[in-house]
């Protein structure tokens, strides 16, 4: 199989990347506050709650889809494409187990949790709280399942279709909910709507791919076991990122919620998406280079590598230093200007996640070549052992502090995360030298 080249793959990647991030910081700025104006600060805060909830089950797939999409990049880039159907096919295998594991379990977590009590929801006009998670929670494993197409697709350079894919479900989901909420719809024909379409896009999408790589169709017959065993420590690894992502971002939202209630949760929620339009952009190159990493390290070109590492990290710094000045002229009287007043007099907090994500952007920027070619495990458990303080931190503060609390935790996780991504980067330059 021929792969499209470096700089090909480069380019495409760099175009769809920044259709998908336009596609995500377009929805969210438009999104917000139009679902505050039709459904209102409190509906629209216990939305985002039950939205929350699913998004653990992101975690599920152990990051195979990850792990796998990398190895088979790495055995493309050196002509091993039966290692790379036998990778694909193993995590098929995986995949199933847990998606029909996690159909069952969280059918029965909605089923016996009082959702709509835990967190004071309001559900509009009386719609089924429970049945509406649910079915945010089928929509997750329909991006889980995803996943391993995307895996194969990557292996081939077509990452920019995989992104492509993924940008334009979530460009249809941000019309429909904002269209179901101008029509006041309840949240379960909401959530159906919205699994619908992202499962007509993503079977739109890998059919034509399928088409052209037939080797590469959903099948068991070439699963390894022994390789299964053996991709479980950095597919964990990098579970560890899904799980401390979920944690700093939907456990704070639940913790905001359950103690400030869901107004509280709608401010919190718009000072993270304005504050991480950064690390949005950030991941536009980084996102496009990680594929290229892989072939190049598959390949053994470690000189292009490092120099492909310090393009990225001169890119970064320069961009970084533009987006900070930008939000701290701006930042304040755009969001008060975005969320027509709802979000007002909260510059403490405002700086604080402008400042977490500055860390942010240092330390993914550094762990780039690493997490690209599955020398991630380190960084990632780290980061898991750091999000889980800090949420421990954040149940013990919010009571006292408020919105602060969560402003001071973030900041401090990132911060942290920026040293300990320098020391073991120096312990893994050691190691190669």
């Amino acid at each position: 199989m021929k792969l499209a080249s470096l700089k090909s793959q480069f380019t495409w990647g760099v175009f769809s990347q920044g259709y998908s991030q336009a596609v995500t910081i377009g929805s969210q700025l438009l999104v917000l506050p139009l679902m505050v104006t039709f459904w209102g600060a409190e509906k629209y805060g216990s939305w985002l709650i039950i939205s929350a909830l699913p998004s653990y089950l992101s975690m599920a797939d152990l990051g195979f889809a990850q792990i796998s999409a990398n190895d088979m990049t790495m055995r493309m880039a050196r002509g091993d494409a039966r290692g790379a159907l036998v990778v694909n096919q193993t995590a098929w295998l995986f995949n199933l187990c847990v998606t029909l594991i996690l159909i069952v379990a969280f059918g029965l977590f909605v089923s016996f949790v009082p959702l709509d009590e835990l967190f004071s929801l309001k559900s509009g006009n009386g719609g089924d709280v429970r049945v509406a998670t649910f079915v945010l929670g089928l929509l997750t494993l329909t991006s889980i399942v995803f996943g391993v197409i995307g895996a194969g697709m990557r292996s081939v350079g077509l990452l920019w279709a995989v992104v492509s894919i993924n940008a334009t479900s979530r460009l249809t989901e941000a019309v429909l909910l904002a269209g179901c909420a101008y029509f006041d719809f309840d949240f379960l024909p909401t959530s159906l709507l919205l699994l619908a379409n992202r499962s007509l896009i993503f079977l739109a999408g890998c059919l034509p791919f399928y088409r052209k790589y037939p080797q590469f169709m959903p099948g068991l017959r070439l699963a390894d076991f022994q390789l299964l065993r053996r991709m479980v420590v950095p597919s964990v690894a990098y579970m560890s990122y899904t799980a401390s992502y979920a944690l700093n971002i939907q456990g704070v939202s639940l913790l905001v919620g359950a103690f400030l209630g869901p107004v509280a949760v709608v401010v919190i929620n718009a000072i993270r998406t304005l504050t991480r339009l950064g690390r949005t952009a950030a991941s536009i190159v980084i996102s496009s280079l990680e594929p290229i990493f892989a072939q190049l390290s598959g390949s053994g070109e470690a000189s292009k590598e490092k120099r492909a590492f310090q393009y990225l990290i001169y890119a970064a710094s320069i961009g970084t230093l533009i987006y900070v000045a930008g939000m701290w002229l701006f930042g304040e009287s755009f969001l008060a200007w975005w969320t027509r007043g709802t979000v007002v007099d909260q510059s403490l907090l405002f700086h604080m996640m402008l400042l977490a994500v500055v860390f942010e952007i240092a330390w993914y920027t550094l762990q780039t070549p690493f997490v690209s070619t599955n020398r991630h495990s380190y960084f990632a458990l780290w980061l898991l052992i750091l999000s889980v303080l800090s949420i421990a931190l954040l149940w013990l503060m919010i009571g006292r502090f408020g919105l602060a609390a969560a402003g001071a935790v973030t900041l401090m996780l990132n911060g942290s995360m920026v040293l300990v991504t320098v020391l073991v980067a120096r312990k893994h330059s050691k190691k190669a030298a």
